[in-house]
């Protein structure tokens, strides 16, 4: 009886990876759409907005709503304003100039950054395999940026391409300082709390930067924030927390190589996107990049 209660709860722990996995493949077409109606700094205030009251009800719910103490506002702060407000703003301003399939290729490269960084400024040694990674990596991306293949005249493309990389460099700094900070408190009870801190600010410069937004109202958009804020940001930071908790680190991070895969595909048949040969070599390589860094357990 034992044993059959831990098969289904570990089935039950790769169907929600799996889900997790689908819906942040999705979440980029789909935020590709809505950004046609809505300008990505509203865009990302609002996804933004709808997962932060997702979360709060969530936590609640589950009963792990908590008022933070002061050793938890530093980590609270630094999450909240690099990996959720920071990065969701850069994402949604990238999305709205580069293809969705290109930019979930480009956000992905975050582990390839955290190799160098950790380097200069937490002083690691990575192991051979870690640079291996950060070099097969790298070179995919010079693959995307081909000078033979790129339209460099189209400034507002590559302005969106930089604007991603810039997007995965702050979720890797994000990674590294919740790797070497102190948590007083689990992730789970602090989730909302960041969310909220990344929120604020992105309200507040919208307000300021576009005050009078055209948005046009229809149910496409209303269905895009939906699915971005409540399924792509509050569910998926909540499986986040408890796919990490269940399962080994690598089997977590491995199956999330699939998330851009999923996402140039998707985009490819949703919004039409070409899959040029550019854009495979440049994803395999990407991807072995990921592979060696992830892999390596030192």
């Amino acid at each position: 009886m034992i044993n059959k209660n831990k098969q289904t709860q570990n089935s039950s722990i790769y169907l929600l990876l799996l889900g997790l996995i689908i819906i942040w493949g999705l979440s980029w077409p789909v935020s590709k759409i809505g950004l046609r109606y809505m300008p990505p700094l509203w865009f990302a205030a609002m996804r933004l907005s709808l997962g932060t009251v997702t979360m709060f009800f969530v936590v609640t719910c589950l009963g792990k709503f908590v008022w933070p103490r002061k050793e938890d506002l530093k980590i609270i702060f630094i999450i909240g304003f690099l990996q959720i407000g920071l990065f969701m703003t850069l994402v949604n301003i990238g999305l709205f100039h580069v293809d969705a399939g290109r930019s979930a290729i480009l956000v992905y490269t975050t582990p390839l950054w955290v190799v160098p960084i950790s380097v200069i400024f937490f002083k690691d040694h990575p192991s051979w395999k870690k640079w291996l990674g950060c070099g097969l990596g790298f070179i995919g991306i010079l693959v995307l940026f081909n000078p033979l293949k790129v339209n460099w005249s189209d400034h507002q493309a590559m302005f969106g391409n930089c604007i991603l990389l810039a997007a995965a460099l702050c979720w890797a700094i994000a990674i590294l300082c919740a790797r070497h900070m102190r948590w007083a408190r689990r992730p789970i009870e602090l989730i909302s709390w960041q969310l909220l801190v990344g929120t604020i600010p992105v309200i507040v410069y919208a307000l300021y930067k576009n005050p009078q937004a055209h948005i046009i109202w229809d149910n496409t958009l209303l269905f895009s924030l939906i699915y971005s804020g409540v399924l792509a940001t509050a569910f998926g930071y909540w499986g986040t927390v408890v796919i990490s908790k269940e399962l080994p680190p690598i089997t977590t991070s491995l199956s999330l190589l699939a998330i851009p895969v999923i996402g140039l595909i998707s985009s490819a048949f949703m919004l039409h996107e070409t899959i040029t040969l550019t854009l495979i070599v440049a994803m395999i390589f990407i991807l072995l990049g990921l592979l060696c860094v992830i892999t390596d357990r030192k």
